[in-house]
């Protein structure tokens, strides 16, 4: 019995519907990310690929579109260099006034991840910090990960901080804490002051902690700065040729029971650094004895 053509409309949806289906269960889904995601100029940045099936047989090629840039001219980063992982080759798409508009990935066939490693270049410019983003472009040969498609990346000029609570909490009355801190290159001549903000204090007025104390490492001072009575942020000078710093303070015990207290510390932004977004805050929780 033959359909009519009216009849026949349903039956061709149901079936390019299913078409679509098996094909696309037939494609790789990607996942993309960049690693770090704020890096010193000289460093290693590496783009990450992750695929839910085996490459074809002939490879894949991946496009990544080039969604911002603050210098989109080429030159801040030599790619594809040793350390790259089933990657068998990369270049970029440019527009007609040489900035670039994306970059093509080839992945090896039969793998289900891959690693490009460019390496950052030291040009001695001062340009702070350039900020790019790359997204997984659409193409017929994979499927995109809708929660993981993007490399986000910064590349600095400036040593990259960050900071790091190195104490189990809570800390008690009596006790002691250490704040770590870590630079991506040396502190400059005269140290490298860092200013870390209380943004968040059950107890904000000065009396609970003494910072700066005996033990403290490559920290060339520290000062508490309180205006009205309140503690507003800690001025932390790390020693110059440091990469990295330990402040330790102590925990007053001042024998009043007060219960458990709080607070949260956050790098603030600096003329002399950039800020590990990874690695930009600590807690710290207090306790009586």
């Amino acid at each position: 019995m033959f359909l009519s053509a009216r009849a026949s409309i349903p039956l061709l949806a149901v079936l390019s519907l299913i078409f679509n289906t098996v094909q696309a269960d037939a494609l790789p889904l990607v996942q993309l990310r960049a690693t770090p995601a704020i890096m010193t100029e000289g460093d290693l940045l590496t783009f990450e690929f992750k695929l839910s099936k085996p490459t074809p047989a002939e490879g894949l090629e991946v496009r990544l579109t080039l969604l911002r840039d603050t210098d989109p001219l080429p030159g801040d980063a030599d790619y594809f260099v040793d350390g790259s992982v089933n990657v068998t080759g990369f270049r970029f798409v440019r527009n007609e006034d040489g900035t670039v508009s994306d970059a093509v990935v080839s992945i090896a066939p039969g793998v289900r991840s891959a690693k490009l490693v460019a390496k950052t270049l030291v040009d001695d410019i001062a340009e702070v910090e350039e900020h790019a983003i790359y997204a997984l472009a659409n193409n017929n040969a994979y499927l995109i990960d809708e929660q993981r498609y993007l490399a986000d990346f910064t590349i600095s000029d400036r040593p990259v901080v960050g900071v790091d609570l190195n104490s189990k909490l809570p800390v008690r009355e009596g006790q002691q804490m250490a704040f770590r801190f870590n630079l991506s290159r040396p502190a400059p001549a005269g140290g490298l002051p860092v200013r870390l903000a209380l943004v968040r204090d059950s107890d904000p007025q000065p009396g609970d902690i003494h910072y700066f104390v005996n033990g403290s490492k490559h920290i060339a001072d520290s000062q508490v700065v309180i205006e009205n009575g309140t503690i507003y942020h800690l001025l932390v000078t790390i020693a110059e040729g440091a990469t990295t710093a330990t402040l330790l303070a102590d925990v007053i015990a001042d024998g009043v029971t007060e219960g458990p207290e709080s607070a949260l510390f956050k790098i603030a932004v600096g003329q002399g650094y950039s800020i590990d977004p990874s690695h930009d805050s600590l807690l710290v929780r207090l306790v009586d004895r």
